[in-house]
């Protein structure tokens, strides 16, 4: 018989992120939607006029979610990927890059930007930063210790 597809799953809730072992023991690989995911964890829209300010795809509490989901999918050995806005975009990439994402889907016209932030990201200083970058209270302290770099 036919070899059955890889079967994935998309990380678009808190609920999907928070309980991704499960997910993990069922799906041959993971994507992050972290536009969705955003929206539900900050609980606001993108697209929502005054609640719009506070979407923000770079809050430090998102991150830590990116995070968790990364080290249990390369415990588990599984392939992951992040799509939406963060994933084009050059002050995110450097983070994304040094929790070992390394499958980013963007809108084409991020393609340049993210290229240029991968290509001067150094990936073995910002590993040894994650602690610090993962405790960071605000994007603020965050991007200054990416900012310590050189990566922006």
């Amino acid at each position: 018989p036919d070899a059955l597809p890889p079967l994935g799953a998309m990380v678009e809730v808190p609920a999907a992120a928070l309980g991704v072992r499960a997910l993990l023991a069922e799906a041959d690989f993971l994507a992050i939607g972290t536009n969705d995911l955003a929206q539900y964890v900050l609980a606001t829209d993108r697209n929502l006029g005054a609640l719009s300010a506070l979407y923000d795809p770079r809050h430090p509490a998102l991150l830590r979610l990116i995070a968790g989901i990364a080290i249990a999918a390369r415990r588990a050995n599984k392939p992951l990927s992040v799509c939406g806005e963060i994933a084009g975009d050059p002050m995110a990439v450097p983070l994304l890059l040094a929790l070992g994402i390394r499958e980013l889907s963007m809108a084409p016209t991020r393609l340049a930007q993210a290229r240029a932030a991968i290509e001067a990201t150094h990936c073995a200083q910002l590993r040894a930063l994650v602690p610090r970058l993962l405790r960071a209270g605000s994007r603020g302290e965050m991007e200054a210790l990416l900012c310590t770099l050189g990566n922006r």
